[in-house]
């Protein structure tokens, strides 16, 4: 089943996000993350990208959304999420539009506060990775809920090994899967856009 992007701004729209009140001085990390989606072809796709491994990045290696840290309380998570756009895959988000906003959502192991914020745009512009990504992906949304791209894995969690749903990005079976805060922005967006990952929740108790 496809996705439109209208249904997606529809949704939206009519969506009201539940966002943190947690002071910037009061989380270890403060972040924000780009959720890109291009109209072409009818079956949007959402662009994910796979971090370079760098030592004392909490999310190194992992698929994620592009963004990063927000610099300072005076920074907007929105602009830090535009700004960790185009440094690290060369998309000016200036030129897409503004869709709207996910839930606030924090960390598990770590003091993390992640802002998401969604953005429409044309077709599939060139990609211009910095050292902070390995590689990129456009994944069509009507993939995301294939049983061929759900799998359970094995992850260290606060110290110990534990199974956890996650989504298959790439067809390299020796790459990461999607998992964690990604997972959950994820259910959230896939949830408004009107169709949830099928039989996947992530555990409410971690």
């Amino acid at each position: 089943m496809t996705i439109a992007i209208d249904d997606i701004r529809r949704r939206l729209v009519n969506y009201t996000p539940q966002l943190s009140d947690t002071k910037y001085e009061d989380t270890d990390v403060r972040a924000a993350v780009a959720v890109v989606v291009n109209s072409e072809p009818d079956d949007c796709e959402l662009l994910l990208i796979r971090r370079a491994e760098l030592e004392g990045d909490v999310w190194s290696g992992d698929i994620a959304f592009p963004g990063g840290r927000v610099d300072s309380a005076e920074e907007a998570p929105r602009d830090a999420a535009q700004r960790e756009t185009l440094e690290e895959v060369g998309l000016d988000l200036n030129a897409g539009e503004y869709v709207g906003r996910l839930d606030d959502l924090t960390g598990r192991t770590h003091s993390v506060l992640v802002s998401a914020f969604v953005f429409a745009i044309e077709g599939r512009p060139t990609i211009e990775k910095n050292h902070e990504v390995a590689d990129t992906r456009w994944l069509a949304l009507g993939e995301i809920g294939s049983p061929d791209r759900q799998v359970w894995r094995e992850f260290n969690y606060r110290g110990g090994s534990i199974e956890l749903p996650g989504i298959r990005v790439f067809d390299d079976d020796r790459a990461p899967v999607l998992w964690g805060l990604t997972y959950r922005f994820l259910e959230v967006f896939m949830r408004i856009a009107g169709q949830p990952i099928p039989n996947m929740p992530w555990r409410s108790d971690l």
